[in-house]
């Protein structure tokens, strides 16, 4: 997200947002919910008009970006899993950890592509869609709900691997061999 950020200039958005009241300032990609009263104050913080083109066009650079972030953090979440799998035995369909990394991708992606045609509207003065709006709330609850998901996914593996691995070296590994040595 650093990088994202330094790369749209995202920062200038951090610094209008932070004069709006306080449940605004969280960005809209973070929230559980928001709807087009939403969407029009976190975006009139950041109107053209009013505080110069910076801040809007590196929103809309932001959600461009962050089209492909999901592939990063997807390739990342399904390496991990599937690794786990693997040093796990194998012994569930990996179809499985293909969906769930999928529905975080596909439900960023339904977010991302909803807004930034929301926020072109809005940057040439068209009205907000709130059926639109709608559709990127519910795809951001998705993604959040999803990659915490991966998250309890990926750590569960990794603690699984673990026991695994120390049972493993308690059988017949290192630990065995100090025991025979004495």
């Amino acid at each position: 997200a650093a990088l994202m950020t330094g790369l749209s200039g995202r920062a200038i958005v951090t610094r209008q947002l932070a004069a709006l009241p306080e449940g605004d300032r969280v960005p809209l990609n973070s929230r559980l919910r928001y709807d087009r009263a939403a969407v029009e104050r976190h975006w009139k913080a950041l109107d053209p008009k009013t505080h110069g083109p910076e801040a809007l066009a590196a929103e809309t650079r932001f959600l461009e970006i962050d089209l492909v972030f999901p592939l990063v953090y997807g390739s990342a979440f399904l390496a991990a899993l599937l690794l786990g799998w693997a040093m796990l035995g194998r012994n569930f369909n990996p179809t499985w950890l293909v969906l769930a990394v999928g529905i975080a991708l596909l439900s960023d992606w339904t977010e991302n592509l909803t807004m930034l045609g929301q926020i072109e509207a809005y940057a040439a003065g068209a009205a907000l869609s709130d059926g639109r709006i709608a559709l990127a709330s519910a795809a951001t609850l998705v993604k959040l709900l999803a990659v915490g998901m991966l998250v309890v996914l990926t750590i569960g593996e990794f603690l699984l691997v673990v026991r695994t691995m120390l049972r493993a070296w308690t059988r017949n590994g290192w630990w065995a061999r100090l025991d025979s040595n004495q």
